[in-house]
């Protein structure tokens, strides 16, 4: 399978453009995220029990808050390295266009079908159908704060990603095909 066959775009909605790459070899970037200098573009605090990631911008600039430290990122000052379990978020301020590459850690597929999942729809997704996706994920949760307990975001993916998601049609509970 050659690289471009490989490069799957997930969404190309208002100004945002998300491309992942299926089965990434070993420290290769499976997802790069691209937005217009007319769009604000935000990923909300958050954390990851399970693995942390690498982000890397290619354009532009991002500014990036880990463990309430903002670093804004441009592409020649390499990587930025996020820690399993620490809360973090993302923003690219209206105004000026960039794109930024992130992968997983340890390397996986699994942040390729993350993206695919999370952006299914070709746009944005909404709260509940958010939810299902960290559901069905298992490694994304919301951070409320940057001091509450981690169990706070976990039962807000339990409840609306797993019960009111499951209703819905959303995210499917475990045992049950989607």
């Amino acid at each position: 399978m050659s690289q471009s066959e490989r490069d799957v775009v997930v969404a190309n909605s208002n100004g945002v453009l998300v491309t992942v790459r299926r089965n990434p070899q070993p420290g290769e970037r499976s997802v790069l995220i691209e937005i217009d200098a007319d769009r604000e573009f935000e990923v909300p605090l958050h954390f990851h029990p399970k693995g942390g990631e690498w982000m890397k911008v290619v354009s532009g600039h991002v500014e990036f808050t880990v463990n309430g430290k903002k670093t804004t990122l441009t592409s020649d000052m390499g990587e930025l390295h996020i820690p399993t379990g620490q809360r973090h978020s993302i923003l690219k301020p209206k105004g000026v266009a960039a794109a930024f590459q992130e992968r997983s850690e340890p390397d996986s597929n699994g942040k390729s079908v993350f993206f695919e999942d999370l952006f299914a729809s070709g746009d944005m997704p909404g709260f509940i159908e958010a939810m299902a996706v960290f559901w069905r994920n298992g490694d994304t949760y919301p951070a409320i704060g940057n001091n509450t307990p981690d169990i706070l975001g976990k039962v807000l993916v339990w409840v609306f990603g797993g019960f009111v998601g499951d209703f819905l049609g959303f995210a499917p509970g475990p045992g049950k095909k989607q």
